[in-house]
């Protein structure tokens, strides 16, 4: 999965810059990056976001909840030239 079919699973509720750098994060789980592509595991995804899933805390914990009524801040998506470094 990537990140733009990631993002409509929160129902508009977070933009494709915030998914980015909640990925940054390490908030996201099963994520892969070959390169400067971003992939992520569906089934971790799927995990992840199931209510039942003991990962759903985590979720909850980073304001990333697809059932959440808030929206968080726009993130900016970091520049090219920086979409691989780790701080």
């Amino acid at each position: 999965m990537t990140i733009d079919e990631f993002v409509p699973l929160f129902d508009g509720r977070m933009s494709r810059s915030a998914a980015y750098e909640a990925v940054r994060r390490e908030q996201v789980p099963g994520v892969l990056r070959l390169g400067r592509r971003i992939f992520l595991s569906v089934p971790a995804i799927l995990a992840w976001l199931d209510p039942a899933s003991p990962n759903s805390s985590r979720r909850d914990e980073a304001g990333l909840s697809p059932d959440s009524e808030s929206t968080s801040t726009p993130i900016r998506h970091p520049r090219q030239g920086e979409a691989g470094r780790h701080a």
